[in-house]
């Protein structure tokens, strides 16, 4: 079955039991570093740069929580790196692709290959992915503006290329 927000399988049984495992068998102290910010969520506004964690017996790290979206922008800049192709596709967060917790926006984003891959397994599972509705229908009201029964005429937002200074290299 797909994960859902009851029966969230995924990241236990996809990252940390896998992550887990990895840590206990090296020899060295492991510290888990973690690329998440404050600013990205209420719930990760709490977090602290360092702590212990419990379930990976070792501490977190945390070393860019307190940047802005424009400091890891910049630092990107800076050395010369490309950000993850999702985040230049206009994703806001590119932890799961796609995540059954995606925004309507990053729906609307999805791919031909990425739906037909996920009407396949709706079809073979005989339920959908995101609980709401079928992938078509998902995909219809992913277009749509604010209450879901009128479509958008244009898009008002600006390419997530210009947002990373990318938009002259053709990405």
């Amino acid at each position: 079955m797909f994960p859902s927000g009851a029966r969230k399988w995924c990241t236990p049984l996809l990252k940390i039991e896998p992550l887990k495992t990895y840590f206990k068998h090296l020899e060295e102290d492991v510290v888990n570093l973690v690329g998440i910010r404050r600013e990205e969520s209420p719930r990760r506004a709490s977090y602290l740069e360092w702590e212990y964690n419990e379930g990976f017996e070792c501490y977190t790290h945390r070393p860019i929580i307190d940047w802005s979206e424009q400091e890891v922008i910049d630092i990107h800049h800076r050395n010369n790196v490309l950000p993850n192709n999702l985040y230049i596709e206009g994703f806001s967060r590119v932890g799961c692709y796609p995540c059954i917790y995606t925004r309507k926006k990053e729906i609307s984003l999805l791919t031909d290959k990425c739906i037909d891959i996920i009407r396949i397994m709706e079809e073979d599972l005989g339920n959908t992915f995101f609980k709401a509705a079928p992938i078509d229908d998902m995909i219809l009201w992913s277009k749509t503006s604010h209450g879901g029964k009128q479509f958008q005429l244009f898009n008002l937002n600006p390419p997530s290329c210009e947002k990373w200074g990318l938009c002259d290299m053709g990405l």
